[in-house]
């Protein structure tokens, strides 16, 4: 199977970051076009956009930032840095915040195509049916 490229991977992407033993869900839209990454999404912490670059050897360096304050992130909107690599598959690394260096961890984001997005959809509604109706 040929090796996806980023290019082809502009469109709505799912992931994950860790953080002191937290693990928050993130989901953004994301363009990838001539080496420039851009785009917007959600956490667990607020609205933020992304931009960034991207190599042709599969390195990725992404900025993320956030659009409001928010008490999670100790009252203030960081910048935080993702540095990481796509295998074809997803883009994994490590994140830090631009002036905090402690404050650090992992993440992955991987595409999510319409397919993976239907496919969701139908588990969750299958695991509604499973369950049943609960007790009242």
């Amino acid at each position: 199977m040929a090796e996806r490229r980023l290019e082809s991977c502009s469109g709505p992407w799912g992931g994950f970051w860790l953080q002191f033993g937290h693990r928050g869900v993130m989901r953004v839209h994301l363009t990838f076009e001539g080496g420039a990454i851009g785009g917007q999404g959600q956490d667990s912490s607020g609205d933020f956009t992304m931009d960034g670059v991207y190599t042709a050897d599969g390195q990725v360096s992404l900025r993320k930032a956030y659009s409001a304050v928010s008490v999670v992130l100790r009252d203030a909107a960081p910048l935080l840095v993702y540095e990481g690599r796509w295998d074809g598959r997803l883009i994994f690394g490590t994140w830090h915040q631009h002036d905090d260096s402690w404050n650090t961890g992992e993440f992955e984001l991987w595409p999510e195509s319409e397919e993976d997005l239907a496919e969701r959809s139908l588990a969750l509604q299958e695991d509604a049916l499973v369950a049943g109706p609960r007790p009242g």
